[in-house]
């Protein structure tokens, strides 16, 4: 195999495969992860294909030891290779395993690049606060919080609280009733 290699924050190595959807992703994204050129923490390996200016992206993941979805800095990765073989030129249009397009963009003088820009589709999956122990008054001390839908609007914890509101209430000088703090949390 002849293969490329880059750091884009995260070391990658890249090959370019005329079947991507028939190449074995796993065995060789894992014998690649692991080279001895890229030891101690090992490299994402990255494969893909071009086709009138569309480049295709399958990556093994480091970390992950499976092949992703997607993956940034890969695509990044794969685009400033193309670049650099000729293969492709800036905004580049890489499409990923999970069927995004993602547009990698950049300024290119001869084989140098500067202001790299990824560009892709985002959506919220998860809304919380993590941090450390909340203040007296919130129903738990621990770290993660999330806002209930219910009516009643008291932040959450997944676990009973009942103890250590008591405790907030008492440290406070307030007083508790059945394991309620003395004042409600925003």
């Amino acid at each position: 195999l002849k293969v490329h290699a880059v750091n884009t924050g995260v070391p990658h190595v890249l090959v370019e495969v005329s079947d991507l959807e028939g190449f074995p992703v796993l065995e060789v994204g894992r014998a690649l992860r692991r080279h001895p050129a890229f030891a101690p923490e090992g490299a994402n390996a990255n494969f893909m294909s071009v086709s009138r200016g569309l480049l295709r992206l399958r990556t093994y993941e480091r970390g992950v030891e499976d092949e992703t979805l997607a993956c940034g800095t890969g695509a990044t990765a794969a685009a400033l290779i193309a670049y650099r073989l000729g293969k492709a030129r800036p905004p580049v249009a890489v499409r990923v395993r999970g069927g995004g397009l993602l547009r990698i963009s950049f300024l290119a003088a001869g084989t140098e690049v500067s202001e790299v820009w990824l560009e892709g589709p985002a959506e919220t999956v998860f809304t919380g606060m993590w941090g450390p122990r909340p203040a007296c008054g919130w129903r738990d001390r621990s770290s993660l919080w999330q806002r209930p839908s219910t009516a009643a609007g008291r932040w959450i914890k997944r676990r009973s609280a009942a103890s250590s509101a008591v405790s907030c209430a008492k440290a406070r000088g307030g007083s508790s009733h059945a394991g309620r703090p003395a004042r409600r949390p925003p």
